[in-house]
């Protein structure tokens, strides 16, 4: 007589278990790795209020600062508007930065 139970196989209802536990890891890690790439790649509320903040720290307006903003979400991706931020901070004169600059002045009036 053998002591040893014999191996169980796992019951159809523990394989759709797995499946679907296995199914909702794989749905949220797609879920936090959209979020991380649509944060890296387009413009959002943190953006937006660090460059409002830093416009309006000069002698620009809450409207004239909302005016460049709004040139630059319409002629630059966010990864440009990122490294342009980061020009200005840095004190380089990049050409994406000179050219944003003169678009502001003819679009938004000449005080920026």
């Amino acid at each position: 007589m053998n002591d040893q139970e014999p191996e169980r196989k796992p019951t159809s209802n523990q394989n759709k278990t797995k499946n679907v536990v296995i199914t909702i890891i794989v749905m949220i890690g797609l879920l936090i790795g959209i979020g991380v790439w649509w944060n890296n790649t387009h413009y959002n509320s943190t953006f937006q209020n660090n460059f409002m903040s830093k416009c309006e720290t000069g002698s620009a307006t809450a409207t004239s600062c909302g005016c460049a903003y709004g040139v630059l979400m319409a002629n630059y991706s966010y990864s440009q508007a990122k490294q342009m931020d980061a020009d200005a901070t840095a004190g380089v004169s990049s050409p994406d930065l000179t050219a944003w600059t003169a678009s502001v002045q003819s679009q938004c009036g000449s005080s920026q």
